[in-house]
């Protein structure tokens, strides 16, 4: 019986001394929890800027331009009256991070244009994987060209659509 009752004894005290671990724990501990909440608004504003025509040959100056849409996030190009392979007509723009958290621009997606076409579009592949950071702007030029290479004759103007992809940056 006595056995009985001191491991009953030993046992309370364990339990007790055990609850003061824990409150001692709770008080002491670097971590405090409140019941409030943090709310976080973030979004990207990636837009265009500035595009402008600035070299022509072999092509109908007048008739070639650049348009940038309402919301500065698509540009519309039409290039008019190539006249033999190798006429091009070269643009520049300039890329500005709006947002509130930096970017990474992952690309330029062109509409309006097959892959393999007699147009080529070069320097659009500088912006891939460019960070910018909150109120940056990266300027870029490249060149819409009829194919030196090509047979095929272009009887009408040339008409596409530029997008950026872009990610946040880490």
């Amino acid at each position: 019986m006595l056995k009985n009752k001191s491991l009953k004894f030993i046992l309370l005290e364990l339990f007790v001394i055990m609850i003061i671990m824990s409150v001692g724990y709770g008080k002491f501990s670097d971590a405090t929890i409140t019941g409030e909440t943090v709310n976080l608004k973030s979004q990207f504003n990636i837009k265009f800027e500035n595009a402008k025509v600035l070299e022509v040959k072999g092509a109908n100056i007048e008739k070639t331009n650049v348009i940038t849409s309402k919301n500065a996030d698509t540009l519309t190009l039409n290039v008019s009256d190539l006249s033999y392979p190798g006429a091009y007509a070269k643009f520049s723009v300039e890329i500005l991070n709006c947002s509130s958290i930096p970017a990474k621009l992952e690309s330029i997606k062109i509409e309006g244009i097959e892959e393999n076409s007699f147009i080529k579009i070069k320097g659009l592949e500088k912006v891939d994987h460019t960070i910018l950071n909150q109120g940056e702007k990266y300027n870029l030029e490249f060149c819409v060209e009829w194919d030196r290479n090509c047979t095929v004759c272009i009887e009408e103007a040339i008409n596409f659509m530029l997008k950026l992809n872009y990610v946040q940056a880490i």
